[in-house]
């Protein structure tokens, strides 16, 4: 008899545990499979209308962006200007091809 470091896992389950684990797994990973879609939309979801409210509100008070791309996020090589539009074109462009 081999070493039970070496028998696979389940093969010293008797014969109804043995299948009811092997019902569980395959009954786990088919609700894994059908739920994952889902789930997948959800977090696409909320992501994308976390960067599409970000980027919305940069353009709704654009010297609050640039005050915050000056002092608060400084890009060493870029200037404060271009950084924040940078920043709005990503969150923009980010959040729609999420959602999309």
């Amino acid at each position: 008899m081999p070493s039970p470091s070496i028998m696979p896992l389940g093969a010293s389950l008797p014969g109804p545990f043995r299948i009811a684990a092997r019902v569980w797994l395959l009954g786990f990973a088919s609700l894994r499979a059908a739920l994952f879609p889902f789930i997948d939309l959800i977090v696409r979801l909320s992501i994308g209308q976390a960067l599409l409210r970000s980027a919305l509100v940069k353009l709704a008070d654009w010297d609050v962006a640039l005050t915050l791309a000056t002092h608060e996020y400084p890009v060493g090589f870029m200037a404060p200007a271009t950084a924040a539009l940078v920043g709005l074109t990503i969150e923009l462009v980010g959040g729609l091809l999420l959602i999309a």
